[in-house]
């Protein structure tokens, strides 16, 4: 009986331990993919700022471009707000480049094109608010972010 007692004892704190380091280990995955795009987009951002300042050293024209843009994002969590800036970018890379022009003339161009845009980020869809447009070289784009089925 004791023997039997102390067997299921051990794997009791087996269990237990399992359960413990699992957590612990989901908990620092979770870290490290967070970390992993925040790399990932300052990343991207550096490819794309060493592009543009490329094409500034040999162009002629002196008038300004978009050089990227600067998005700050209020999500859920910060999975969902690295996914969205990346949305973000993504969905206004090919004005990068362009004439700044073109936000002057059309200041809503950025709120067309992202205001109430779903994407996923894993199994769950969500929903693209645009709240501040700056006009600027380097635009600044303030978006909220909620999950589709809110709102």
């Amino acid at each position: 009986m004791t023997l039997r007692n102390s067997i299921l004892n051990v794997l009791l704190g087996v269990l237990i331990g399992s359960a413990a380091m699992l957590s612990y280990q989901g908990r620092e995955v979770d870290r490290l993919y967070v970390k992993l795009s925040q790399l990932t987009i300052k990343y991207e951002d550096l490819q794309q700022e060493n592009v543009q300042l490329s094409a500034k050293l040999h162009q002629t024209d002196p008038e300004p471009v978009i050089q990227g843009f600067q998005v700050d994002a209020k999500a859920p969590d910060s999975i969902t707000q690295l996914q969205s800036v990346q949305f973000v970018k993504q969905q206004l890379a090919f004005l990068v480049g362009r004439k700044l022009q073109i936000l002057v003339d059309h200041p809503d161009l950025p709120y067309r094109l992202l205001d109430g845009r779903d994407f996923m980020v894993g199994n769950e869809q969500y929903t693209v608010r645009l709240l501040t447009v700056v006009v600027d070289e380097t635009p600044y784009l303030r978006i909220s972010v909620s999950p589709k089925n809110s709102g």
